[in-house]
């Protein structure tokens, strides 16, 4: 507990904290060579490139998802319909670019959920 008479000008750590310190701490070029050492910063891609490739994914979903012709049910689905789904899901996936559009909304999908790591060649 401390003393109710204690005021902040009154605290030595206070009174260290708050005095003026040099521009700079001397350190004989230590900070420097540790930077060198350093790998080079990871490059991130550009955020108009996240945002390009996340609403390409969203367009290609979209695209695939009325390629199948179904539309939204909010009732649970029996059996029969699921298997029905799946069958229209996969005679519209046999179309190469209804394949190539869900591919693509996948890998955009992927790369958001990573954070977008991944550099692209080119």
């Amino acid at each position: 507990m401390e003393p109710a008479n204690l005021r902040p000008d009154d605290d030595p750590i206070e009174a260290l904290l708050r005095r003026a310190l040099p521009p700079e701490v001397p350190d004989a070029g230590f900070s420097a060579r540790v930077l060198a050492a350093l790998p080079p910063p990871s490059r991130r891609s550009l955020p108009w490139r996240q945002i390009l490739l996340c609403a390409a994914g969203a367009a290609a979903g979209a695209a695939a998802a009325l390629a199948t012709g179904h539309s939204l049910q909010l009732a649970l689905p029996t059996d029969a319909e699921l298997a029905a789904a799946a069958q229209g899901a996969a005679q519209a996936l046999s179309r190469p670019a209804n394949a190539l559009t869900v591919l693509i909304a996948a890998a955009a999908l992927l790369y958001a959920w990573r954070g977008g790591e991944w550099e692209l060649s080119g």
